[in-house]
C-alpha cells in the first residue's frame, strides 16, 4: 500500500500500523519505506511470537471379573476406538502424540487402564477377545467423560462381566422327499431368555463337515444345508445358543 501526501512536510513523520494474520504459518515480516525528494529511509521489522497452551486429559480403568464369583480375570484383550465423522468408530489416538492405543490385555488383578484421553471426545472399548473358558465378547461399551463421571466410573473401576462357558454343537438338518438335489440356506441367531438377539457373540466356528461360519453381533453368515444332510456348527458357548 502507497500513502502521497500532497501538503508541505515541515516535521518529523511517524507511520503507525498493524497487521492481523489469520492462519500464518511461516515467517512473517513486513517492511515500511518513506520517500521525500531525493531521501529516502526503509525499515523493516521482524518479530518472534510465542504462546502457551495447557491440554486437559483424563484417564479411565476397567475391571475384568467372573461374572458369578467376582473373581479377577486376566488375559481379556480390549481396543479403545473413538467416534469420528458421521459417527464412524476408529482406533482411538493418545492426545500427546497422536499415536493410536494399542489394544490392551487385562494384568492379574483383571485391570485395564487408559491414560491421555480427551475431555469432549466419546469412546467406546471393545473386547477383542475373552479369557480362555469364558463366554464370548461383550458389546462394544460407549462412555465419554461425562457419562463416566455420573456413573462413577472415576472412583471406582468399572467391573466387565464374563461367565465361564463349556462349548456345544449344534447341528442343522433338512429333511426333504422331492427336493433332494435342493440345498437351503440357514441363519442362526443367538437369543436370551427373551428371545431378544444377544449380540455378544462374535467371532468364527468351524463346521464339522468342513469350512467355517461367522457369527457378527449374535447373527451367523448363511449356512447351506444340502436336502437330507447336516451341518454341525462346533463349539458354540452353550449359554448363547
Amino acid at each position: 500500500m502507497t500513502i502521497k501526501l500532497t501538503t508541505r512536510v515541515d516535521r518529523p513523520l511517524v507511520i503507525r500500523y498493524k497487521s492481523i494474520m489469520l492462519e500464518q504459518y511461516a515467517a512473517y515480516s513486513n517492511t515500511a519505506k518513506i520517500s521525500a525528494g531525493s531521501h529516502s529511509s526503509e525499515y523493516t521489522g521482524h518479530h518472534t511470537l510465542e504462546g502457551s497452551a495447557f491440554m486437559n486429559s483424563w484417564g479411565l480403568r476397567f475391571r475384568k471379573v467372573d461374572g458369578d464369583t467376582g473373581k479377577a480375570l486376566s488375559g481379556a484383550t480390549f481396543q479403545l476406538q473413538q467416534k469420528v465423522g458421521h459417527g464412524d468408530w476408529e482406533t482411538a489416538k493418545r492426545m500427546d502424540n497422536d499415536q493410536p492405543y494399542e489394544p490392551v490385555v487385562s494384568n492379574s488383578e483383571g485391570y485395564i487402564e487408559y491414560y491421555l484421553m480427551g475431555t469432549r471426545a466419546k469412546y467406546r472399548i471393545v473386547e477383542i477377545s475373552p479369557p480362555a473358558n469364558y463366554s464370548g465378547q461383550m458389546g462394544p461399551l460407549e462412555f465419554d467423560k461425562k457419562s463416566a463421571e455420573e456413573a462413577g466410573w472415576h472412583k471406582e473401576a468399572h467391573e466387565i462381566k464374563n461367565y465361564t462357558t463349556q462349548p456345544g454343537n449344534l447341528t442343522i438338518s433338512k429333511a426333504s422327499e422331492n427336493l433332494k438335489e435342493n440345498s437351503f440356506n440357514f441363519e442362526v441367531r443367538a437369543v436370551d431368555e427373551d428371545g431378544n438377539v444377544n449380540t455378544q457373540l462374535q467371532g468364527t466356528y468351524k463346521l464339522q463337515e468342513g469350512g467355517e461360519v461367522t457369527f457378527h453381533n449374535g447373527v451367523s453368515e448363511e449356512i447351506s444345508v444340502p436336502a437330507n444332510k447336516e451341518r454341525t456348527i462346533l463349539g458354540l458357548p452353550t449359554e448363547k445358543n
